[in-house]
Order: structure tokens, then C-alpha cells, then sequence
């Protein structure tokens, strides 16, 4: 029985040819989108998850209260790892790190990379297992003198020959190369691991005497003991900081490693969310995507019931019952929704995932040994037969057989109704991307060309290592000789990303109680200058101040933080470098991304602690400048390649979430459109098939082609101004919580909504309009005699 409903179905598909392949191709446009998406919160979800015995590796946040608002900070304290494994009993292993950014291995003067590095603490290893290419990693991590390198690292550096005994050159804390031994080579980290590296050095090699309690720079886990519940953890470990710190009200707080990479964002001293926010919302996308394309396929089945009235009279005249029927047409649903998840799999092997990949810089796969994989796509297969078969199954079953033997098949009001419910949805749905993509656009064009306060453009920065950093002042002066130069500048932070905070500020009156969070960096000369920073009061560093060294540059806000209305110039401070004026006061600018609130600021004059130098070029002369600061660096720093950056290209990258999701609303907001357009040409090419006679007499009585059209698409335009209408208050829902991310963000104007139903409303005419001029242009001789 059933492969004679097979037949019957392959025969339905091979003989309506133009419906069939409208149905086919929305289903896999929706099931390519739902694919691709699925792969990728696949892929985020399985975040860490290759780590042996993860279920006992936990992230050490602090927990603090600031102001009397409990806070929860993700960097901690070195000696913090330490404390924990001697005086809470629960955990085996204790491990503190520090990522300072990518470093340069150097082999000889020939051959040297740049990879991104950590430096750990004994126990590194014995937390988080590794798959070994040679040596004994965990061995060779207990010597300050040896690194351990990753297979790709290993690689560049040697060619495919044994690394192991080799020796590679890093700068260590003094600014001065170190000679190391590799002493294990393990396997790549994986994509989808919270924690990356190319080379991992003991942490001895970095410690200093200064990281104490009070130095909240470093990342700290540890592993559990078997069968230990994270309340024994947290309980065992609140006693730590009261013993060994002065921050009595501190505490430690454990996350779960499967947890860490999803749930990033705090409060109340709990993890609310984070990245798994993002991954809702694009499993959401890729939901309505699918369900777009289920609606466009039971809409073109459910209008064209009246062509198969007969077939379906027939089988119940001679015994067919609704079950029998049912299973009839759930089958050839089943057909097409198979057929169309093996087209989609080709389809997103060959064309979607590297299109994806290529766009958004992801690296996702098809992985035909997972589980995961297949369950994916069981789950698509699955949503997409129950949705586009289940109503129209019941539907065709469900047709009144005398009305089905004179092919007059009238569904009724609540058919109908249905039908015109799918439309309304379909295109409400489209409505919501089209004002997403409008608005996601605006906020990244608002993004690019907003003020930050600093000028961004014609700067480029380079990492001040080796002889660059022992000689900084000898640099600058060398760079500012050449032409093309503006200005130049050193400093520890990028200006734009600003990371750094403090609570050592103080000033005459300020309330004991009172808790004081500022950003901090520190400075070289022409820092204000070199970034393009407006001045509201005073001066900047001056190498003609001698008394510079104990003073302060400060923002607007951390003036108003300290309450300073009036004369701040010459005000005292107490900060790193102790008690000292205000020389300056600077316009608020934006140190982090538009998400975060401009903070108070202040900047100190110290060359010697800083990681960058900062150029400004002159307009239309960066290109020289980039030679002449070449030739400038390779003369005083031999050993190392010259490289640089852009300030405005970095900039940028505090945007890659926010980017991915434009591109992702642009993409599948296209596909939906398309897949409605889709549904909507079927459904008027069936609606113009169905009234031939009548467009052909209306011709001969006169009615023009621009009326035919409108008596067309009339029945349309209500359902799409409908959807629209439903999408208002569900698109306005939506784009204010997104939008409620930024701290400076667009103000959401009507005109974005109205735009979005114009634009539908444009779209479904256009797609309308084809069929119904086509129609209206045929020869009404042609349309009569038809009959």
C-alpha cells in the first residue's frame, strides 16, 4: 500500500511540474538556512565539551560587593589558585593563567611566528588533558626552561622536522629574549574551546611580587574531586579571602566548564546569560525561516485541493476512509520533505557552508560521524513533514466526496480562513525581517560613523618588543622625524579598548565609604594629540613639566565622579603615582564599544610601562609613513619583524557578534522574502488558473489590464497589510531588547516599521503583478475557448 502512495505521489510531483518545484525550493531554501544555523549552535553548544572528565572542571569567578551592589568578576587574583587547592578539600587540581595576547616565537632570524599564548601555573595540564604529539607535556610544563607547542605552531616554525629539543626565542617580562626548550608538541585546540593557545610557559616565568591579592588580572580553574556537588565547592571555598586578603566581603564562585562559553553575563553574583542569547535568537531565525517555507508549501496544497477532488471522490467511493486517505497524502508530504532534505544536504555541502564560512568567518562543518549531525537533521526532517503535512493531510482527507466527484471542491469558510491565516503569518514574518534588517544596518552605520571623542582614522599602531621597548623615547623621536608623520605616541591600552580599572583614587573629602571604579592606563608625550582627544581644560604632558610624573590627565565623567564643578585645573589627587595635580582635563570619549557607558577615566605619565606605540600620519600619507616607520623599527630592532596595524580596523573587531548578526538577518531575511514570493507567485498562478474564463469574459466586456490586475491582487494586499500590522508590535518588542544591548544605540522611529510594510507591500505587488498582467494580457479568444 504504501508503495503504491509513493507512485501516486512521484506521478502528482512529475505532473504539475511548476507547482512541484515551487514547493521543493522553498522547503530547501528553509531547510538549508535551519541546517546551517542548527550546525552552528551545534557547534556552540558543544563548546569545551572534548575535555576528558569536564564535568568536574569548574571557572573561578570572584563574587564582590561594590557600593553595596554585589558584583562578579571573571579575572581573579593570582595566589588565588594556590589558596584553593590547600584549604578547600573538594578540589584536586588549582590552576591560574595569564593571556597577555599573541607573542613572538622566534626560531632565528629567519623564521618566527606570532601565536597566541598563555602562561600557566603547574597543574594546567593535569586539568585539562591533552591529546599528545610527542614529549610529556605535563613534565616538561614543571620546568620554567621548556614550552610546550601546539602541532600547527610546531609546524611553521619547523617545517614538519621533530621539535621536540629545539630551542625557540620569546621576550620575557624584562623586554629581553629567553631562550626555551620545546618540550612537548600536543594536538591543535580545538574551535570550539573557551581556552586557546599555540604555547603554554609556566607561570614562574611571568610572577612577580607585585601580583597580590589586590591584582585581578589572571583567569583561575580548578578540578574537582570525583562526586563533588558545586555547593561543597563554594561552601568549602568562602573562607579563602578572609583568610588570606584584606577583601573580607570576597568569595569565590565556580561555573561549570560546559556552562562557561554560553553564560558569560552576571548579575546578582549569578551567571543570567551571554552568548546563549545569541544562539536563541539565531535558532529562532532559523525556525522561522523553516516555518516560512512549510507555510509557502501548505498554502500551494491546500489551494489546490480542487484538482485532485476527483481522485480523492473516487477512493472514498470505493472504501477509502479519512485514515486510509491520511496516510495517502502524509506520505507524499513525506516524499517531498525527504526529497527535499537530500537536495539541501548537497546543497549545503557544495554551496551554503562555504558561502557561510566565507562570510562570517566561522569554520563549521559536516560532521557525517556525529550523532549530533544526524540528530540535526532527523529534527529538520521531522519539523518540516509534521508542519507541512499534517493540516493539508487532513484537509484532502477531510473533502466531501459528492463535491469532490463534480471537481467543485469548496472547503468552506474555515478553509479558507486558514489559508488566508498561513498568508497573514508568512508575510508577517517577512515584515519582521525586513524592519530586523533595517534596523540591525542603521545601528551598525550609527556604530561606524559615530563620534568616539578620538580620532580613529590615519592611525596605526605596532607591540613594543625587544629593543623598541628599551629604547621608547629614541623611537619616537626617530618616527616624528619623517614628513608624513603628524604625531606619535606610547601607551599600554588601545584607546578604543580600554580594559584596565582601579579603586586606588582618592581625594581630599572623598567619603571613606565610598567605593570608586575608574579606568586607568598609562602614557607617553602627545597622547592627547596623537588620538585626536579635545582638551576641555589644561594641558596634556609636557616633557618641559618636570613635575609631570606625579600628575593626571582625568575625563569629564571622573570629574564628576570626584565632584569637581569648577577650577579642576591644579585640583589634588592620590593615584599609582601618588598625591598630584590635575593638568588636564579631557572631553569624554568612548574607551570601550557602544555597549559599555563612557567611564570615568584618568591617564599617568609613564612611558616605561607601555605595550604600543601610536603614529598619526598625515592626511593621504599613510603609505610613507608606513615605510619610514619601517625603516625606523627594523634599525633598532633587527630581531623582530616589523608589524603593524590599523587603529580604526581594530576598532571594528569590538563588532564581530553584532556583524555576524546583520549578516545573518540580511541573508535569511532575503531567503524568507524569497520563499514568500515563491508561495505568493503559486498561489496567484493557481488563483489566474482557476479564473480563466472569467478574465477572458471581463476582456471582451471592456476591463482594462490595469483593472484585471488590481481585481487580482486586491484579495492580496489585505492579508499582507494585515501581517504587517501583526509584525508592528512583535518587531518593536524585538529590535528595543536587541537594541537595549547598547548604551548608545539609534532611537526607533515609526519610520523604520512603515519602511518595512512598504517594502513588503512592494514586493508582494511586484511578485503579484507578474501572474495577473500575464493574465490580463492573454488573448480572451485564447481564455474562452478554452471550455
Amino acid at each position: 500500500m504504501l508503495r503504491n502512495y509513493f507512485k501516486i505521489a512521484v506521478r502528482t510531483l512529475i505532473s504539475n511540474p511548476f507547482y512541484s518545484f515551487i514547493s521543493i525550493l522553498g522547503l530547501v531554501l528553509g531547510m538549508s538556512c535551519s541546517l546551517v544555523i542548527g550546525l552552528w549552535a551545534f557547534q556552540e553548544g558543544s563548546f569545551n565539551d572534548f575535555f576528558p572528565e569536564g564535568d568536574r572542571i569548574y571557572k573561578v569567578r570572584i563574587n564582590y560587593l561594590f557600593n553595596g551592589e554585589l558584583m562578579t568578576n571573571t579575572l581573579t587574583p593570582a595566589p588565588l589558585a594556590e589558596a584553593l587547592k590547600s584549604e578547600v578539600p573538594p578540589v584536586e587540581y588549582a590552576a591560574v593563567y595569564a593571556d597577555w595576547g599573541p607573542r613572538l616565537l622566534i626560531k632565528d632570524n629567519n623564521n618566527s611566528i606570532r601565536e597566541n599564548g598563555i602562561f600557566a601555573s603547574d597543574d594546567f595540564f593535569n586539568i585539562f588533558p591533552v591529546e599528545v604529539i610527542a614529549g610529556n607535556p605535563v613534565k616538561a610544563h614543571g620546568s620554567s626552561d621548556q614550552v610546550v607547542i601546539s602541532r600547527s605552531a610546531a609546524d611553521r616554525l619547523f617545517n614538519g622536522l621533530p621539535a621536540i629539543g629545539e630551542n625557540l626565542m620569546m621576550e620575557d617580562v624584562e623586554g629581553k629574549l629567553k631562550t626555551y626548550v620545546v618540550g612537548a608538541v600536543i594536538e591543535d585546540i580545538p574551535v570550539n574551546s573557551s581556552i586557546k593557545f599555540d604555547w603554554v610557559i609556566n607561570f614562574r616565568e611571568i610572577e612577580q611580587s607585585w601580583m597580590g591579592w589586590g591584582n585581578t588580572s589572571y583567569y583561575t580553574w580548578v578540578k574537582a574531586r570525583p562526586h563533588t556537588a558545586i555547593e561543597d565547592l563554594e561552601s568549602s571555598a568562602k573562607a579563602v579571602y578572609p583568610k588570606y586578603s584584606d577583601f573580607k566581603d570576597n568569595y569565590p564562585v565556580f561555573q561549570p566548564l560546559a556552562d562557561v562559553h554560553l553564560y558569560e553575563v552576571f548579575e546578582n553574583g549569578k551567571a543570567v546569560g551571554g552568548r546563549i542569547t545569541l544562539v536563541r535568537n539565531l535558532l529562532l531565525i532559523g525556525f522561522l525561516t523553516l516555518l516560512v517555507s512549510c507555510i509557502n508549501f501548505v498554502s500551494l496544497v491546500t489551494a489546490r485541493a480542487s484538482a485532485r477532488g476527483k481522485e480523492i471522490g473516487i477512493r472514498k467511493v470505493i472504501g477509502a476512509d479519512k485514515r486510509t486517505l491520511f496516510t495517502q497524502f502524509g506520505s507524499e508530504s513525506m516524499l517531498i520533505a525527504t526529497l527535499s532534505l537530500f537536495i539541501t544536504v548537497i546543497a549545503t555541502v557544495t554551496l551554503a557552508l562555504p558561502l557561510f564560512n566565507a562570510y562570517l568567518g566561522t569554520q563549521l562543518a559536516l560532521d557525517w560521524g556525529s550523532y549530533g549531525f544526524w540528530g540535526l537533521l532527523a529534527a529538520i526532517w521531522i519539523l518540516a513533514t509534521i508542519m507541512s503535512s499534517l493540516y493539508p493531510s487532513f484537509f484532502l482527507a477531510g473533502l466531501p466526496v459528492f463535491n469532490a466527484l463534480k471537481q467543485q471542491v469548496k472547503p468552506g469558510l474555515s478553509g479558507v480562513y486558514f489559508r488566508k491565516g498561513l498568508i497573514v503569518c508568512q508575510f508577517c514574518i517577512t515584515a519582521l525581517f525586513i524592519a530586523g534588517i533595517l534596523v540591525v544596518y542603521s545601528q551598525q552605520e550609527y556604530v561606524r560613523q559615530k563620534d568616539l571623542g578620538l580620532d580613529r582614522e590615519n592611525v596605526l599602531y605596532l607591540s613594543l618588543e625587544g629593543e623598541l621597548y628599551h629604547n621608547l623615547e629614541v623611537l619616537r623621536q626617530e618616527v616624528l622625524k619623517s614628513p608624513s608623520v603628524v604625531s606619535a605616541t606610547v601607551a599600554t591600552h588601545l584607546p578604543i579598548n580600554i580594559q584596565a580599572y582601579s579603586g586606588d583614587l582618592a581625594w581630599p573629602g572623598k567619603d571613606p565609604g565610598l567605593q570608586t571604579k575608574i579606568s586607568a592606563t598609562w602614557v607617553g608625550y602627545d597622547y592627547t594629540k596623537t588620538m585626536g582627544i579635545s582638551l576641555a581644560a589644561g594641558r596634556e604632558f609636557s616633557p618641559l613639566h618636570l613635575g609631570d610624573s606625579t600628575a593626571y590627565l582625568v575625563n569629564q565623567a571622573a570629574l564628576d565622579m570626584i565632584g569637581l564643578e569648577e577650577d579642576p585645573i591644579g585640583a589634588e589627587i592620590s593615584f599609582w603615582n601618588g598625591s598630584g595635580p590635575i593638568v588636564g582635563v579631557m572631553e569624554d570619549f568612548h574607551l570601550q564599544s557602544l555597549h559599555s557607558p563612557i567611564t570615568p577615566l584618568i591617564l599617568v605619565l609613564e612611558p616605561e610601562n607601555a605595550s604600543y606605540l601610536l603614529v598619526r600620519s598625515a592626511e593621504g600619507q599613510l603609505e610613507q609613513a608606513i615605510a619610514d616607520l619601517r625603516q625606523v623599527t627594523e634599525t633598532i630592532n633587527p630581531e623582530y619583524p616589523f608589524e603593524y596595524h590599523f587603529l580604526d580596523q581594530e576598532y571594528e573587531r569590538l563588532y564581530l557578534s553584532e556583524r555576524m548578526i546583520s549578516r545573518l538577518i540580511l541573508v535569511f531575511g532575503i531567503v524568507a522574502i524569497v520563499i514568500s514570493c515563491l508561495g505568493l507567485l503559486g498561489l496567484t498562478a493557481f488563483t489566474v488558473s482557476r479564473r480563466v474564463k472569467e478574465i477572458g469574459i471581463r476582456k471582451v466586456l471592456g476591463a482594462s489590464v490595469l483593472e484585471i490586475t488590481t481585481l487580482l491582487a486586491r484579495s492580496y494586499l489585505s492579508l499582507i497589510l494585515l501581517g504587517w500590522l501583526i509584525a508592528l508590535p512583535v518587531s518593536s518588542m524585538v529590535l528595543n531588547g536587541w537594541l537595549a544591548n547598547f548604551a548608545y544605540k539609534i532611537e526607533l522611529t515609526w519610520w523604520y516599521f512603515a519602511s518595512a510594510g512598504f517594502i513588503t507591500l512592494v514586493i508582494a505587488l511586484l511578485t503579484v503583478s507578474f501572474q495577473s498582467i500575464r493574465a490580463a494580457l492573454t488573448n480572451p479568444v485564447e481564455s474562452l475557448r478554452s471550455e
